[in-house]
């Protein structure tokens, strides 16, 4: 019977623990590595989506704001090129 119960209790623990995920600042460096993966490639488009929700997760991410100007930059965006950039530079 406590055997049972030991197995049962293990078996919630580790379920709760995938349940749970991963901790913010890990989830914050996998977007960021996937975003600079998208850069890289020229893929800018799904870059900027992905820096831009690693903005709203963390708002003083000098990298992504910085990168953000650069992208609108290359796709001659010059307002908001020169928001971000000046924003990334102040981070």
């Amino acid at each position: 019977m406590k055997t049972r119960l030991s197995v049962l209790l293990l078996a919630c623990s580790l379920g709760l623990l995938l349940t749970v995920g991963c901790s913010p600042e890990a989830k914050k460096a996998k977007l960021l590595q996937s975003a600079d993966q998208h850069y890289l490639a020229g893929d800018y488009d799904r870059a900027e989506l992905e820096y831009l929700n690693l903005v709203k997760m963390d708002p003083k991410s000098g990298h992504a704001i910085g990168r953000l100007g650069l992208i609108y930059t290359a796709q001659g965006r010059t307002g908001r090129a020169i928001a971000y950039l000046m924003r990334g530079h102040e981070l």
